[in-house]
């Protein structure tokens, strides 16, 4: 069939369809209609068909050759093929007869210049610096200390007998400097603070809090519930294993001398459980405590944590102020109840006030108030164990390490009171 036929064959099509008389019928200005009217509507439609179609032979080619098209340009650009995979956790600690030492593929550099580590009030041995996240915590192979034994406050838990503890640790350290800095300034020593994990200058803040006397722990953020933008340093369940465990690295490598560290977890995380098994695995390996800032945080951390013997202290409440109503009086029939109470603080100006005053007026007189990492070791004290808690690590550290670190005792207790048999 030539063109010739083809067109008449495609304006009999048209003629009997009823596209011409309903462009006829347009309503168009007097002017528009008289030109519009000159045209031929057929060749009109067969002009925009042959358009159309042209197109469509287009998309048709695009569709069939593209992979083709990509394959040769793929062969002449550089490129460097790289296999992912996801990895399990390196083995990042072995036990020998003298302790665990950290183990891993990177290559390590030796600690912290002496110099450095005394302005900072840091221990030898207790860290390893890691060429891709910086420097991390690591349980000392000389004699097995641990960061949470030798950063944890000094505090006297003999004679404990049935007095309710309260624990207080503020939340979002060293994210508001003004806020911090009121804590520093009127916050007794018993009280701990949770290093938020985006503050600035993270080990500046560590070193102020420790030379005061108080505890740091450390926050690592974990999804949960629907709060899921916490930030570039958050770990999401949807990560890879080997995602989770560097974001957990980038999060402990912030600074040095923290007791342990601060997770919110909830039921969301148990789809993920196996992951976040093997991180608190990777926790304990490293020396480090871990404090739930969630009371309804899921049982399988605690049930690593008995397996392994391993520092897990979980919070009973946060402390909220409501105007007219008492902020301490749930926190003090928790404490009577169980025996003692582990309290979040909002770093708030209005609680931080009500705080200070709270413990000078009826904390320290009707409880005991001791830094969040002694309530570990309460139920050993209150059998009968008193060597426990941080002192008996203090009285063995050089001179220039003991300066300062804090010396807090329950109810104005003496220095011989702190003496460890």
């Amino acid at each position: 069939m030539d063109i010739a036929q083809y067109t008449d064959k495609l304006k009999a099509l048209l003629s009997s369809v009823a596209l011409p008389a309903m462009l006829n019928n347009l309503s168009l200005p007097p002017a528009v209609k008289e030109k519009w009217d000159i045209l031929d509507k057929r060749y009109l439609l067969i002009i925009l068909s042959g358009i159309l179609g042209f197109y469509l032979l287009i998309f048709v080619y695009v569709h069939f050759s593209a992979d083709r098209t990509i394959a040769k340009m793929e062969q002449k650009m550089a490129t460097i093929g790289v296999k992912l995979t996801e990895k399990e956790l390196a083995p990042f600690y072995y036990t020998n007869d003298r302790g665990a030492s950290l183990y891993s593929y990177n290559n390590y550099k030796p600690d912290i210049d002496s110099q450095t580590m005394a302005n900072a009030n840091l221990i030898e041995g207790l860290s390893v610096y890691d060429e891709t996240i910086g420097r991390l915590p690591m349980i000392r192979s000389a004699d097995s200390l641990t960061s949470f034994r030798a950063y944890q406050a000094s505090f006297s838990l003999n004679g404990i007998g049935k007095k309710p503890v309260l624990s207080f640790i503020m939340k979002d350290y060293g994210l508001s400097d003004k806020d911090s800095n009121m804590a520093l300034d009127i916050l007794p020593p018993e009280v701990s603070f949770l290093l938020s994990s985006y503050a600035t200058l993270p080990q500046e803040w560590i070193n102020r809090a420790r030379e005061r006397g108080h505890e740091v722990w450390i926050e690592i953020p974990i999804q949960h519930g629907d709060h899921n933008d916490t930030g570039l340093n958050t770990i999401y369940h949807h990560n890879a294993l080997g995602e989770k465990g560097r974001l957990l690295r980038k999060s402990l490598a912030r600074g040095l001398g923290y007791v342990g560290v601060g997770v919110f977890m909830d039921q969301t995380a148990l789809d993920s459980d196996k992951h976040y098994k093997k991180l608190v695995s990777e926790l304990y390996g490293r020396g480090i405590a871990i404090f739930a800032l969630n009371p309804e945080a899921p049982s399988f951390v605690e049930s690593m944590a008995i397996t392994k013997a391993a520092p897990y202290i979980k919070a009973t409440g946060e402390l909220t102020y409501v105007p007219g109503k008492e902020v301490f009086a749930p926190i003090e029939t928790i404490a009577h109840e169980q025996g003692q109470a582990i309290t979040i603080v909002p770093s708030y100006p209005v609680l931080i006030k009500k705080l200070a005053l709270w413990l000078e007026k009826v904390g320290k007189i009707d409880y005991i108030v001791a830094p969040v990492s002694v309530i570990y070791d309460v139920p050993l004290a209150r059998a009968g164990d008193v060597s426990v808690g941080g002192a008996q690590y203090v009285n063995s550290l050089p001179q220039h390490q003991k300066k300062h670190q804090i010396q807090a005792t329950p109810n104005g207790l003496s220095d011989n009171d702190r003496i460890e048999p």
